[in-house]
């Protein structure tokens, strides 16, 4: 065990000390900043156009325009006259409003109770093989008795930073943080070969076992690491500037999609996705974010299982990392190209994305009934399987070819 330890911090030593690791962290605070930068631009210029005297500017030139043309416009006849006259009386009574519904007032216990109510006899009247209606009805069932007990807040006009942290996640876990992983880990040991320097490695009285695992454990605690200060600055910055508000707002997890049978229009018999909240269940926005967080973290032992294997597949340094660079692009690229297709879930690289797992979006891409648990599965059985061949290909590789 000593032993390990000491390889495990030389190969820790090296990995800070490598100009890559200082890149793919300078790469993803840039990233990051780019990000806030954008979501907070886009935000002001929402609430300038939200904004009550912007609004009664831009209604006011609308209704002068419209007058202009009914005074002006000789040709016009008396029904179009009419109508114009209804346009500015309609404009006008929309000028009176404006201002009145800032906020957006959460709905009472009582219309909470009437929802339900309503929800439930809806679902009542279904026929049976409408499956996707009732599926989505169940969900908005399960949300309106969450809200029974978790009073909803009042909705402002502005972005919620935990939204904002979700977009992100969302676009991030399929490209952006893989990335980054395979940047960082591709080279771990096609670097050494590229260098010449795996002989001298190889001098130690370490087994090689030993040497790749601790190499392989660097990359991982390595990759961890960059993202853990990457996403809390990303957290952090995004909560200095758009606050905390919608932290309670409720998310549903657990669902899950299939494909059911329907009866169309034209009475052939074709399919269409429908929801399965049997095992759904309502957490706040604020719980799930963080939950997301440690998934996405998690999910970057996948990334760079994908990474390594790469690095030690091959003895070309740059051609290990444009390998991975091109597995995560093209992989995103079939996933969102061929959405529904059922085989696509035995693919890694869509598991990279295990909130949207959780919440039931990955079975929804697959047309298929995915859980997270299941994600988890396929992912450690992919890690696995590629540490083993890789395991196996270093054990018996003649470095001095």
């Amino acid at each position: 065990m000593g032993e390990f330890w000491r390889i495990f911090q030389n190969e820790w030593i090296k990995l800070i000390r490598r100009r890559r690791f200082v890149v793919v962290l300078l790469l993803g605070l840039a990233l990051i900043s780019f990000y806030t930068y954008a979501r907070y631009h886009e935000d002001q210029n929402q609430k300038h156009y939200n904004d009550p005297a912007t609004q009664i500017q831009m209604t006011d030139s609308q209704i002068k325009r419209t007058q202009n043309q009914l005074d002006t416009d000789k040709n016009l006849t008396a029904e179009q006259k009419k109508l114009l006259q209804e346009q500015i009386i309609g404009m006008k009574q929309s000028k009176e409003q404006i201002g009145k519904e800032s906020l957006q007032i959460p709905p009472t216990k009582a219309d909470i109770e009437q929802k339900i109510e309503h929800i439930k006899s809806s679902i009542a009247l279904l026929l049976p093989d409408q499956a996707a209606e009732k599926g989505q009805l169940q969900i908005q069932l399960v949300l309106a008795e969450y809200q029974l007990t978790h009073p909803p807040e009042i909705q402002r006009n502005s972005l919620s930073s935990w939204d904002a942290i979700q977009d992100f996640l969302g676009v991030g876990a399929q490209l952006f943080i893989p990335l980054l992983c395979v940047l960082l880990v591709a080279d771990m040991v096609s670097g050494e070969q590229t260098g010449g320097t795996i002989k001298l490695l190889l001098t130690r009285p370490a087994s090689r076992v030993k040497i790749l695992f601790a190499k392989y454990m660097t990359a991982i605690i390595g990759a961890i690491c960059i993202h853990i200060i990457i996403l809390g600055v990303l957290a952090g910055g995004l909560l200095a500037v758009f606050g905390t508000h919608g932290a309670t707002n409720p998310t549903v997890v657990g669902v899950k999609y299939e494909k059911v049978s329907v009866v169309k229009d034209d009475g052939r018999i074709g399919t269409e996705l429908a929801a399965n909240p049997t095992d759904a269940k309502v957490i706040s926005m604020r719980s799930f974010t963080i939950q997301s967080i440690l998934l996405t973290l998690l999910s970057t032992i996948g990334m760079c299982g994908l990474g390594f294997f790469c690095s030690v597949l091959v003895r070309s340094a740059a051609v290990s990392t444009g390998i991975s660079i091109a597995v995560i692009i093209i992989g995103t690229i079939i996933i969102n190209a061929m959405r529904g297709t059922t085989w696509l879930r035995y693919f890694l690289t869509p598991h990279f994305d295990l909130p949207n797992a959780w919440t039931g979006s990955l079975s929804r891409n697959f047309g298929y009934p995915m859980s997270l648990s299941q994600s988890l599965i396929i992912t450690a059985v992919w890690v696995v399987g590629m540490y083993a061949i890789g395991h196996f290909i270093f054990k018996r590789r003649d470095v001095l070819a």
